[in-house]
């Protein structure tokens, strides 16, 4: 841009203006015209083409999730060259996001609170959600981060026998060590289950006064309190622990490649937003590439881009994209493929079916008591709340660095349990409790209430598919 000014500026310029003879004069003034033309041009054919040629790289990772994030920052800590394809647009400040600030400078996908209104509000699920065909539709993050970006961030690892089934090199001794790299365990330090000084924090956050009564309940009923859930039993309650640091939300791709991390790769991951894989490119039984189409909202007629792996392709676009992505490139049941015009690559008929249903409800109660408060975030936040001179003191707290003593730097949950029902297989629990201090549904409701407190209830070990 300042070349183009500069070229601009002596070509332009009358003669008069400057300090030469006219003929040398007329002869910068033409040499001008033609740099600035000449470096236009040039602007151009790089703009329209700068993503056309198949670009060559180690590793191409479809997906920028909370897995695909993890593979990307792991390939180039290593420093292998790697690509990250992700269908949707920036969204956290370390990640590159614009979006308008709700507190102070951070951005509704940075504050913890805003996990509610990211799913719930057309604004930010228009944009930041895959449209699904179901009902009821499933929330499927599309952005950077994945579901990173709207989950309640509860740190919550499978448990030895999940993995027991995974087969040889994924046994609990093979990805411990793992779990332990990737933590920055802020309650329970370097230990036999936990690590300290990875990319990820590892927090609790502070409980509220309707949850420490749940708590009680949960003791009354003689269930044995857990402190740790990711220790070695789980039967229990027990305080929740919680990916956040510094009350910002600490999301595997925040945490990974975030732009202060990428900065100590030895070869920072390139990430490119709003590119949705098309079609994987295969050889023989080999996929070599990928092609993709840039845009926040592209069409067929887009133009098709590809990019090249010398050694692999990854795919993490979750349950639902990554098996589209096979369908759409052949890999999938060879009748159905042909009957949608899709040439065969390799017939396996497993290939989009086995999605798990997360099945779960929710148990409601009117309350004596409140003091947790659902704060909302963004241009329209409390004018219409009883309690807006609370929440703009709250958000005044958070954008002046206070973030963890500010209600927006929690989740606005803190406690559960986890049960055996009468159904449960082996030893390990598969009913999980999560208390909500608030209205999860926000209904209206017939009489006016001093609270409402939700209790979901989950089935981790659904067998319907």
């Amino acid at each position: 841009a300042a070349l183009a000014h500069l070229l601009a500026a002596i070509a332009l310029a009358p003669p008069r203006a400057r300090r030469w003879p006219r003929d040398g004069a007329w002869m910068l003034r033409e040499v001008g015209l033609l740099l600035l033309l000449a470096f236009s041009a040039w602007s151009i054919v790089r703009y329209l083409f700068a993503d056309g040629g198949p670009a060559v790289f180690d590793y191409i990772v479809v997906g920028g999730g909370s897995t695909g994030a993890v593979v990307a920052g792991r390939l180039g800590e290593a420093g292998y060259s790697v690509l990250v394809l992700e269908a949707g647009g920036s969204t956290q400040i370390s990640l590159g996001g614009d979006a308008e600030p709700v507190a102070g400078k951070w951005t509704i996908f940075d504050v913890p609170l805003g996990w509610v209104q990211v799913l719930s509000d057309h604004r930010w699920s228009k944009e930041f959600q895959w449209v699904v065909p179901a009902d009821p539709p499933p929330a499927i993050a599309r952005g950077l981060g994945g579901c990173g970006i709207h989950n309640a961030m509860l740190y919550m690892r499978g448990r030895p026998a999940d993995f027991a089934e995974w087969g040889a090199g994924w046994s609990w001794d093979d990805v411990l060590p793992f779990y332990k790299r990737s933590e920055d365990n802020e309650q329970f330090g370097s230990s036999p289950l936990h690590g300290t000084g990875g990319p990820v924090r590892v927090t609790t956050v502070a409980s509220d006064e309707l949850s420490d009564f749940f708590l009680d309940a949960f003791s009354t009923a003689g269930l044995p309190h857990v402190e740790d859930f990711n220790g070695p039993d789980r039967i229990g309650f027990g305080r929740y622990q919680f990916m956040i640091r510094d009350g910002l939300r600490d999301s595997a791709a925040a945490a990974f490649l975030g732009a202060d991390r990428r900065a100590g790769y030895r070869a920072p991951p390139l990430v490119r937003t709003h590119a949705l894989a098309t079609r994987l490119i295969v050889e023989g039984r080999r996929v070599v590439g990928v092609e993709y189409v840039r845009g926040r909202a592209p069409t067929d007629k887009a133009k098709r881009l590809r990019a090249m792996a010398r050694h692999e392709v990854v795919l993490s676009a979750g349950a639902v994209m990554t098996p589209k992505l096979l369908l759409l490139s052949g890999v999938g049941e060879a009748a159905k493929l042909r009957r949608l015009g899709i040439p065969l690559v390799y017939d396996n008929p497993a290939v989009g079916r086995g999605l798990a249903d997360g099945v779960y409800a929710i148990m409601q109660w009117a309350t004596r008591k409140r003091n947790f408060f659902k704060c909302r975030l963004g241009t329209q936040a409390e004018e219409d709340q009883p309690h807006a001179d609370y929440c703009a003191q709250q958000r005044a707290m958070y954008a002046a660095g206070h973030r963890s003593n500010s209600s927006l730097g929690s989740p606005g949950m803190s406690v559960g349990a986890f049960l055996r029902s009468p159904y449960a297989k082996g030893p390990e629990p598969d009913l999980q409790l999560t208390v909500h201090p608030w209205d999860k549904f926000s209904r209206p409701w017939s009489k006016r209430l001093v609270g409402v407190a939700s209790m979901e209830i989950a089935n981790n070990h659904p067998a319907s598919r």
